[in-house]
């Protein structure tokens, strides 16, 4: 709108297809909740506080597009999503990537780490400050991440993890200063000031920045390694930065009907994910205990070298902090369906039993891993409830089918195969 100047989006994605409902070609399951409530109420606190808090029935609906019936609703709009898997222009209209050097608005974006939206405050931010319509607007973006779910900036601690007396800021004062500037044209200097405030996990400080991803962020690859059985956190699999040579595969078998995952709720945080990496359909790989502290701030990225039975699937892959204690505290993921590694506009299926190379995103991470601290990867293939169950079945539109078909899924970890997760590393005095 041409008379809108400034705004303050709290975890808002920029696409219906990079994040919710969709995310690289899987489905936010708890998004069926949501249109259960919001087909019968209005949208208040009262009617939504309790959203994503409990296992519904109409979460296992196979197939998905059974959800709303199962839940006892109609919903047009459900309905009409469940007949586009793919990124078409249905999606297209919903976003406004591609008008980011068209857009001449201010804009504080608020997110945190473990916002179930969080890809929205960082890709718009980087967006309008690189593309942004003139120096003004690109000088006019700003982007807080906080130690914080979808609900943020209300408690210093999440799940027993304590992130210290400055968790919590005044963000009212803030957004006032950025509403000052920007709406009444009070010098106040505030565009002068850092356009990125960043809470490290760990050190548990607040960092100043000019820039996202930050300048000084070295990309370093943590290979998998292992003698063939990563199965499980009890598994003998090891993430290093040594280049593997000649390394047995690591094999587990993924059952539609009995997917790995457990229920998450809005205000988790850092949930401690040793229940689902104690089953064999997940593997674990884990650095070495370390000495000293390796700091990582920045998006993060996976590339799998990969194989399955099936004609498609899914990979789902978790960063944590594994503790002194034992704790394994999540810290981010990245998820793909396998028939959308080249595009997700034309999906292509597998070959069964042909390695492939999968490369996506797994959001990011701002996090100190402290000395005594241990650094691990998760491998599966499902998330569930978190995310729709991927049937393998190859069907045309998987958000239609319920042929359940149990996949033997291999992780390659050799040269020239070499499955692998790039951390950020910042290394600062």
């Amino acid at each position: 709108p041409p008379h809108l100047k400034a705004l303050v989006p709290i975890a808002s994605p920029p696409d219906a297809y990079l994040n919710e409902p969709i995310c690289n070609g899987c489905f936010l399951l708890p998004v069926s909740e949501w249109m259960l409530k919001m087909g019968r109420r209005s949208y208040q606190l009262g009617a939504m506080a309790d959203v994503y808090s409990e296992m519904q029935p109409y979460f296992h609906a196979l197939p998905l597009a059974d959800a709303a019936r199962q839940a006892g609703i109609q919903s047009r709009w459900w309905d009409e999503w469940m007949q586009h898997p793919n990124l078409d222009d249905y999606w297209r209209r919903g976003s406004y990537m591609h008008a980011w050097p068209r857009m001449s608005v201010a804009a504080l974006n608020i997110s945190g780490w473990w916002d179930m939206n969080f890809p929205g405050g960082h890709l718009n931010f980087a967006g309008l400050q690189r593309n942004g319509k003139d120096d003004d607007v690109r000088r006019s973006q700003k982007l807080i991440i906080g130690p914080w779910p979808h609900r943020g900036n209300r408690t210093r601690a999440l799940n027993g993890v304590d992130f210290g007396e400055d968790a919590i800021v005044d963000l009212a004062s803030y957004q006032i200063r950025f509403y000052d500037r920007w709406l009444k044209g009070i010098r106040n200097g505030i565009e002068d000031e850092a356009a990125v405030y960043l809470f490290i996990l760990g050190k548990n400080e607040w960092w100043a920045e000019r820039e996202w991803p930050l300048r000084d962020a070295d990309d370093v690859e943590f290979y998998f390694h292992s003698r063939g059985h990563a199965n499980s956190l009890k598994g003998d699999g090891v993430l290093s930065t040594d280049m593997p040579e000649t390394e047995p595969t690591d094999q587990y078998t993924y059952d539609p009907a009995d997917p790995n995952g457990m229920l998450w709720r809005l205000d988790d945080g850092p949930v401690d994910d040793r229940l689902p990496s104690i089953r064999d359909d997940m593997l674990c790989y884990t650095t070495d205990v370390l000495t000293e502290s390796l700091t990582v701030v920045g998006p993060v990225s996976v590339t799998l070298y990969a194989s399955s039975s099936a004609r498609d699937t899914d990979w789902h892959v978790r960063l944590c902090d594994v503790h002194p204690d034992g704790s394994a505290r999540f810290l981010c993921h990245g998820m793909l369906r396998a028939r959308f590694r080249e595009s997700f506009e034309q999906p292509q299926l597998l070959e069964p039993d042909k390695d492939y190379e999968f490369s996506f995103g797994a959001d990011a991470a701002g996090v100190c891993f402290l000395p005594g601290h241990r650094i691990r990867v998760e491998v599966t293939s499902s998330w569930f409830p978190e995310y729709d169950r991927n049937t393998n079945s190859g069907a045309e539109n998987n958000f239609l089918d319920d042929q359940i078909v149990v996949a033997n899924q291999r992780i390659f970890h050799e040269r020239g195969r070499a499955s692998h997760i790039t951390l950020p590393v910042v290394r600062r005095e």
